[in-house]
């Protein structure tokens, strides 16, 4: 005959199954993380398997994600001799060529606006409402939506325009 199981025996069985499936998941994770590639860290490994930071540095645990660490340490050094992960100086160069490229589109943009000559700026929030321009009547529309009529699109009709044009 078996012998009666109490109530503190089943919730200890309990704790031990769910214990072992949680201990299951964590390795299983750590598996996958090493076989795709990401990078491998304690709190990396908790998020995804779903369980407490406690558990990942529990003996038995620990020792398999800091060996998956090193591991990792090893593929990144390779990865860096053999040329397949990105250096330092190549990373400077591609911002230096950056660099220079903004420069040109500047020195262009510069060109280009000194070359138009034209007065003229538009607000870019409420284009045709707000005129900058340096003309005669500047001062009774400048800043005021609606005071130019030839800005004002209510006022705009048969030879008025939408926008402000002068």
């Amino acid at each position: 005959m078996t012998a009666k199981r109490t109530p503190a025996d089943v919730l200890r069985e309990a704790r031990k199954q769910d214990s072992l499936a949680k201990r299951a998941k964590v390795l299983a994770v750590v598996e996958d993380m090493k076989a795709q590639g990401e990078p491998m860290t304690f709190l990396g490994v908790a998020r995804n398997a779903g369980v407490s930071n406690w558990l990942v540095y529990a003996e038995g645990v620990r020792e398999h994600i800091e060996a998956a660490r090193k591991g990792q340490k090893g593929t990144q050094r390779r990865e860096r001799q053999s040329g397949t992960s990105v250096s330092a100086a190549s990373l400077a160069v591609d911002l230096e060529l950056a660099r220079a490229e903004l420069k040109r589109l500047r020195e262009e943009r510069d060109r280009l606006k000194a070359k138009g000559g034209s007065a003229r700026t538009w607000t870019a929030s409420r284009p045709g409402w707000l005129c900058r321009t340096r003309h005669p009547h500047q001062r009774t529309h400048r800043g005021k939506p609606g005071a130019c009529p030839q800005a004002d699109p209510r006022r705009s009709g048969p030879g008025r325009p939408a926008d402000c044009t002068h």
